[in-house]
C-alpha cells in the first residue's frame, strides 16, 4: 500500500510504549512481540532511508512523488486567462460615451452590455458605469421582476443570506 500523502512512517517498537513489569520480565515473549508492529509500512522499496530513534521506532523516509520543481517556467498559470481580453489602455471620448448612452436608451435588448463591450472594446463593468439602463425601461423592470420571483421561490435561509447582504451592502 504505498500512498502519495504519506510522506513518513513511523514503526513503533511496542515495548518502548508500554513496559513490562519486573515480576513478568521472566516470561518468554509471545511470537507476536517479537516481530515488530508495522503501520503503513508495507510495500516500501528496500533502498528507503531508515533511521531508529531513541524510543526504538522506525522513522522511513519516503521518496516524493515528483521531484521539486526549481524552474517556475515548468508550473501551469496560477490564474486562468481570460476568455476575453480587453486592452486596459482604451480610453472612451466624449463623443464615444455619448455614443454609447444614445445606443443603450435606444434599444436596450439589442445593445446590451455584451454588444457595447464588444463594439468599444471595454470591459462590461466599464458599460455599466457609463451606460447605464434607463430608470423606467422595460428590460430593467424585467430584470427586477425576475429577480423578485427568484427571491420568493427560494427557501427562508436563502432569503435571509439575501437580506443580510443588502443591508452589508447598504452599510458599506
Amino acid at each position: 500500500m504505498n500512498s502519495s500523502r504519506h510522506l513518513a512512517t513511523f514503526v513503533r517498537n511496542p515495548a518502548s510504549i508500554f513496559p513490562i513489569p519486573a515480576v513478568l520480565s521472566n516470561i518468554p515473549p509471545s511470537f507476536s512481540q517479537l516481530r515488530p508492529k508495522h503501520h503503513y509500512s508495507r510495500d516500501i522499496p528496500a533502498d528507503t532511508p531508515r533511521v531508529t530513534l531513541p524510543d526504538g521506532s522506525l522513522f522511513i523516509h519516503r521518496k516524493h512523488p515528483v521531484e521539486p520543481i526549481t524552474d517556475f517556467s515548468q508550473l501551469p498559470p496560477a490564474l486562468p486567462s481570460r476568455w476575453r481580453k480587453y486592452d486596459a489602455s482604451v480610453v472612451l471620448t466624449g463623443d464615444q460615451v455619448a455614443e454609447m448612452r444614445r445606443l443603450r436608451q435606444s434599444d436596450p435588448d439589442t445593445w446590451t452590455v455584451g454588444a457595447l463591450s464588444k463594439k468599444f472594446g471595454v470591459p462590461p463593468p466599464k458599460v455599466l458605469a457609463l451606460a447605464p439602463l434607463p430608470p423606467g425601461s422595460e428590460r430593467r423592470t424585467k430584470v427586477e421582476n425576475e429577480r423578485d420571483r427568484q427571491f420568493i421561490n427560494s427557501t427562508f435561509h436563502r432569503q435571509v443570506a439575501i437580506l443580510d447582504r443588502i443591508r452589508k451592502k447598504e452599510r458599506w
